[in-house]
């Protein structure tokens, strides 16, 4: 090779394909594994070489958003919720601690090495080391005098960071190890923000308000044009709460959104567990809410009234009914109104009375009463009956007429 020969490296990179696009998805069904998300990830790159740790075979402990992240991250942040390693190398990416690789035997002759302490977990820190090890290997270091006895001990470690140099004309490397018990913070890059979705089914457990949804259209929208969303494939898995205007004593009088709705849902935290859903938006009709002559209720202050909030409720469905313990009182200052298409209007009572102010008009084809007691009319004035044909008193014994 001369002096003035090109050289090309190439390096391929895990993180670097992982990394470039921010996405949008749902995970949200707590029947679903780990390895079962994971496997999605890295179904999208069949280039990398993906290891999987057996702890990847239990169910999820909460559902998971994808918003606003990148693969790489996404599948970070799942592994320090389930407190194991992740690394990568070239194109291959280690995830866990139960995983089937091979195993190498740390040469520390030539080494500078010692142990450090980062919060609870314990470092083992080599320099100058002229073995090259890779980010997620297995090394097994033995040491004189580490065993309970005195004699020598030896353990498995993960290689966490790597750092290869040259010094002196010789490649040398510079590596961590971290313990299998390593204790892992959780990342909390995701949370504090709000997405919207389609509602499925409206219910509750355990006495809770709760909706299921559909992230579909809401994972879209948050996207937009220059990022990447997934249809919700496991939409409805999972029950949220809706944030209703009731307290515990049912105090309160506002509808709660339907099946078909667009809510928007608020993650709090890293935890999307604690997911809950606010209230409706951007549903067609709700305009009818900006206007107090048109909506469902008001709270529009009624002069004739004495200015006293006035509700104007409107009900349209098949059949009404009210029960009451005790008493059903109705007053209007002007007038009520009480008409029946078709059909009978049924009154049943043990009793009836009627105190009429002015006249009382009574117009219909038929009338029929019967009694089964007395029939007494007082009149203080005239009584007049007019009839166009036959009138017929009839009576058991007598019939007595006084003038």
């Amino acid at each position: 090779m001369g002096e003035r020969a090109a050289v090309i490296i190439e390096t391929p990179s895990a993180t670097f394909q992982m990394n470039k696009i921010l996405k949008f998805r749902s995970f949200q069904s707590m029947e679903i594994t780990y390895r079962q998300i994971a496997e999605t990830i890295m179904a999208e790159y069949p280039d990398i070489t993906a290891y999987i740790g057996n702890e990847f075979d239990r169910n999820i402990e909460k559902i998971y958003m994808q918003y606003n992240e990148n693969d790489w991250d996404f599948l970070v942040r799942i592994c320090k919720d389930m407190g194991i390693p992740m690394a990568s190398h070239l194109n291959e990416i280690v995830m866990g601690n139960e995983i089937n690789l091979e195993v190498y035997n740390a040469q520390l002759n030539n080494a500078v090495y010692g142990r450090g302490r980062e919060r609870e977990n314990i470092i083992f820190r080599v320099r100058e080391s002229t073995d090259p090890y890779n980010t997620g290997e297995r090394v097994k270091i033995t040491l004189a005098n580490q065993g309970s006895r005195g004699e020598e001990g030896s353990d498995t470690r993960i290689v966490s960071k790597a750092l290869l140099k040259i010094k002196d004309n010789y490649v040398v490397n510079d590596y961590e190890l971290i313990e299998m018990s390593h204790e892992f913070e959780t990342v909390n890059n995701s949370g504090g923000y709000i997405i919207e979705g389609k509602v499925m089914e409206t219910g509750g457990v355990d006495g809770v308000a709760t909706m299921k949804i559909d992230f579909s259209h809401g994972l879209e929208k948050s996207a937009g044009s220059k990022f990447q969303a997934y249809e919700d494939e496991y939409a409805g898995a999972y029950n949220f709460p809706y944030c209703t205007e009731y307290s515990s004593s049912n105090s309160g009088m506002f509808c709660t959104p339907e099946k078909g709705d667009v809510v928007t849902v608020y993650i709090p935290n890293n935890n999307e567990n604690f997911s809950y859903i606010t209230g409706a938006v951007n549903n067609p009709g709700s305009e009818r809410f900006s206007n107090p002559n048109v909506r469902n209720y008001t709270l529009a202050g009624d002069e004739s009234a004495g200015g006293v909030p006035m509700f104007d409720f409107q009900l349209n469905s098949r059949v009404f009914g009210i029960s009451v313990t005790d008493n059903v009182n109705m007053n209007a200052k002007n007038s009520m109104d009480l008409g029946v298409g078709s059909g009978n209007f049924n009154v049943n009572a043990k009793g009836k009375n009627e105190i009429i102010e002015g006249e009382t008009v009574v117009i219909s084809q038929n009338i029929n009463q019967t009694v089964s007691g007395e029939t007494v009319i007082n009149s203080v004035g005239n009584t007049t009956i007019n009839s166009g044909g036959f009138s017929v008193v009839k009576a058991g014994t007598n019939v007595i007429i006084n003038g």
